[in-house]
């Protein structure tokens, strides 16, 4: 890269339009998510609270909700396993669209932490909290597209 050092600038805000090449690296793990947990029969949004029990401790804090996980949305028969823990990403989702549609030419890619290959997919990723809401926005077929099926 030092040979390209004249071209390549870091840039703390998107601007309207550009060419080029787009590498971000654990950009969307620095965003902010809704955690969703299934218990068996309901989902709940989890957040953390103080232990009701006085010892100052934080805890989870489970409160019922209408959200889903995008597979919920699209295939309302799935079942769940007790225990199911997943993120929403809306910020997530809306910054990548938000640069694919401003990206007039070029290439981005955005690295961030999760599976690297199909084979460090876990067995059960719906039990493994490892529920990839974005592939679920992939065309019917698509290898990705089957990877957070719910057991």
């Amino acid at each position: 890269l030092a040979t390209h050092a004249d071209r390549v600038r870091w840039l703390d805000e998107l601007p309207t339009s550009m060419s080029g090449v787009v590498i971000g690296n654990e950009v969307l793990d620095a965003m902010p998510v809704q955690l969703l947990h299934f218990d068996g029969a309901r989902w709940f949004e989890r957040g953390v609270g103080v232990d009701p029990n006085g010892t100052a401790a934080f805890v989870w804090s489970d409160r019922p909700t209408d959200l889903r996980p995008p597979l919920a949305e699209h295939d309302p028969a799935a079942t769940w396993p007790a225990g199911t823990t997943t993120e929403l990403h809306a910020q997530a989702e809306a910054f990548m669209a938000t640069l694919a549609e401003r990206l007039e030419r070029g290439a981005a890619f955005v690295a961030s932490q999760g599976v690297s290959s199909l084979g460090d997919v876990p067995a059960d990723p719906a039990a493994d909290g490892a529920l990839f809401s974005a592939s679920l926005r992939r065309r019917p077929g698509d290898v990705r597209s089957r990877m957070a099926r719910p057991a």
